[in-house]
């Protein structure tokens, strides 16, 4: 083999600088056509296929939430009558709920009723706050569930782009390794086969190797794949635009989450609450050079390309979002308590 590679002591294809030239030229196309394969992102089932969720699921929620219009009972001593039973976030949750004449006159029966607790206007009307909290337990229990596939594919995602790209980098590390080696090797081939050569064909060899050194090195440093990712019911941006109604969350708890209160002197909602998390925790720097652009494609799109960090950006927010619900969830079980003890907790 060697006897091939010096015959006439010359090698066979870097002996002047024409053929170092075309070396040079076939790098650099390399390189080039490494950063174009990097550019196209991946896909996989998960990041293009959405939760399952039925477009009628908000119309039928939505019916849901305007039938308990029927409940027109009289409340005009309500707070007086209401204060005395249920704790305040019991109370505010229920006037989310569309609940609040019917729990009025539900305690109203409740003190007429006290030694006949069999009276059947009564046991009506507990029976349908029961039925009417079970729903609203169902909602909150849908939404997180629709949130947590959401989690799902983007951890799914994430694992997928992550094993990708380790897999670039660890041939790429290898690729730089063997390239030294082999550069090492010829060149001392040379040396010894031939100690009167001249030094360019040592030289070349090095530069040789160093250049596919280099190669590997440029492709383990700038392996930056992304994968592409859907979301055409997205979250964040109803979140994001607050408005009055959701064709995402349920109609029950986007009204508490909309609904006003006072924290640290000032009015805010549950909204805003999330949005600020999303700030205070950095996951949305309004400083970086990268969030007008972040905003634009976790927020405003249905999908897009997304590397690891926007998918982990991602992930947190909805975390965030869920945190809120969770608390929606938290009080429903309160009222559910303060019923069934028959005082106020």
């Amino acid at each position: 083999m060697i006897d091939f590679l010096f015959e006439n002591q010359s090698f066979l294809f870097i002996t002047n600088q024409k053929n170092m030239r075309y070396i040079y030229t076939f790098i650099t196309l390399c390189m080039l056509f490494s950063c174009a394969s990097m550019r196209k992102p991946l896909q996989i089932p998960a990041s293009l296929s959405g939760c399952n969720i039925s477009e009628r699921s908000y119309y039928l929620d939505s019916l849901v939430q305007v039938s308990a219009n029927k409940y027109d009972y009289d409340t005009t001593q309500a707070s007086q009558i209401l204060s005395n039973r249920f704790s305040n976030r019991s109370i505010i949750l229920m006037r989310d709920l569309n609940l609040y004449s019917l729990l009025t006159e539900f305690t109203r029966q409740e003190v007429k009723n006290k030694n006949t607790p069999s009276n059947p206007d009564f046991l009506y009307l507990k029976q349908e706050i029961s039925q009417r909290l079970l729903i609203a337990e169902a909602d909150i229990s849908t939404n997180l569930a629709e949130l947590d596939c959401e989690k799902t594919r983007i951890n799914a995602a994430n694992n997928y782009l992550g094993d990708y790209n380790q897999t670039r980098v660890n041939r790429a590390t290898i690729g730089a390794i063997l390239s030294g080696v082999i550069s090492g090797v010829l060149t001392g081939a040379v040396a010894l086969y031939n100690p009167d050569s001249s030094n360019t064909q040592q030289q070349v060899l090095t530069i040789a190797g160093a250049i596919g050194g280099g190669y590997y090195g440029f492709r383990a440093f700038g392996t930056k794949k992304k994968i592409t990712f859907l979301h055409s019911r997205n979250h964040l941006r109803g979140i994001w635009e607050k408005k009055e109604h959701s064709k995402i969350f349920s109609p029950s708890i986007w009204a508490f989450m909309r609904k006003e209160f006072r924290s640290k002197g000032k009015s805010t909602n549950g909204l805003d609450l999330i949005i600020d998390t999303w700030k205070n925790e950095e996951i949305l720097d309004e400083k970086a050079k990268n969030y007008q652009k972040k905003v634009d494609l976790l927020i405003k799109s249905d999908g897009g390309a997304y590397s690891a960090s926007d998918l982990q950006d991602r992930l947190n927010m909805i975390i965030v979002i869920e945190q809120e619900v969770d608390v929606m969830k938290y009080d429903l079980k309160r009222v559910q308590q303060e019923i069934l003890l028959g005082y106020k907790l």
